[in-house]
């Protein structure tokens, strides 16, 4: 018998709409809130979102509330550097390499290549929802089977609502399946590296292949018809223990509400991890969070704005998390992570 590998939203009905960089929106949640959750509602009012949506954000607050994320199979993983420094949010186009910067801290991106008509056509820098929900996906899969192998099955559909994307706004080229199918591509065939230079006598610096072997079967536009073959692919050997070595736990109900925005995901992943070792209060600026996080931001009020709006959705699904923010930067505050690393075995 086949290892089936898990959804990582579970049993989710399939989104209602999708928004933008290919992210997809979670299902209408339907059950009355409590008097806490009314008042939580009160006191948090996340901008940029309609009253259906906070009512659904709220609902997953009271759910996660209610049952631990291990009792609710509810974990998934992300990769401790790519949570350190993040994807690109929109497309930086035909370029040779692509990067974000973290303190000391680096990562790099180098796109893929096919030969058309004799000369090396780019298949682009993975960006935006897509291939961080892949990411949470391939680490969660890595993790748990500890194969560098891993089988995305013979039909799209079932795929696409694994990773929380919509099979049902069809083939066209802005459907969730064309742009999964694109953002694959570019994804797993990617070269990675991560580098520790402190510029005085500390250098360190790995750079790998996201996939040695990758076999893509499904057409995107026939999403609903099983491929003859299983679509799989193979990690490299050094990104498979690299993303498998201390990745960073998170709630995957979480992710069902903030998948709407890169941003997000990564704000939601840094935070737990970053909280998970805090000692003492700290206060990161404004503009060495826009190099890690926003540098597709034109200017620092825009992303600091975008910030806020973006925090006070995360508070709502974590509200242990404390933090202040002001002109200056974002200061965290110890607090308990979101979801407690575990155990060996667990």
């Amino acid at each position: 018998m086949k290892d089936k590998p898990l959804p990582l939203f579970g049993d989710l009905e399939p989104p209602a709409s999708t928004e933008d960089a290919g992210g997809a929106v979670a299902p209408r949640g339907k059950r009355a809130r409590s008097p806490a959750a009314k008042e939580a509602s009160r006191k948090t009012t996340p901008g940029g979102l309609s009253t259906k949506r906070i009512n659904r954000l709220l609902d997953a607050a009271e759910a996660i509330k209610a049952k631990p994320a291990i009792e609710d199979d509810a974990i998934a993983f992300m990769a401790r550097a790519l949570v350190q420094a993040t994807l690109p949010h929109s497309d930086p186009g035909d370029v040779r390499a692509w990067g974000r910067e973290n303190g000391n801290f680096s990562l790099s991106i180098e796109p893929g290549y096919v030969i058309k008509n004799r000369q090396p056509v780019s298949l682009g820098i993975p960006y935006g929802v897509i291939p961080r929900l892949l990411m949470f996906w391939v680490t969660t899969e890595a993790v748990r089977t500890g194969n560098r192998r891993l089988s995305l099955g013979s039909s799209l559909a079932d795929f696409m609502r694994q990773v929380g994307l919509d099979p049902a706004t069809g083939g066209g080229p802005r459907s969730d399946a064309a742009r999964l199918k694109e953002q694959m591509k570019r994804l797993f065939s990617a070269r990675i590296g991560f580098t520790y230079d402190d510029e005085s006598a500390e250098f360190a610096r790995n750079h790998f292949s996201i996939a040695d072997k990758v076999q893509l079967w499904w057409n995107p536009a026939s999403t609903n018809i099983d491929s003859l073959f299983d679509s799989a692919i193979e990690l490299g050997d050094r990104f498979f223990k690299e993303i498998t070595e201390r990745p960073v736990p998170v709630d995957t109900r979480a992710l069902a509400e903030l998948k709407q925005s890169p941003l997000a995901l990564d704000l939601y992943a840094w935070l737990t991890y970053r909280v998970s070792y805090l000692k003492k209060p700290q206060t990161i600026r404004w503009e060495l969070l826009q190099d890690q996080f926003g540098a597709d931001y034109q200017n620092i009020r825009a992303f600091r704005f975008k910030v806020r709006q973006l925090l006070k959705r995360i508070e709502a699904l974590y509200p242990d998390l404390q933090l202040e923010d002001d002109e200056r930067g974002l200061t965290l505050l110890p607090s308990p992570t979101h979801v407690p690393r575990l155990k060996k075995g667990e």
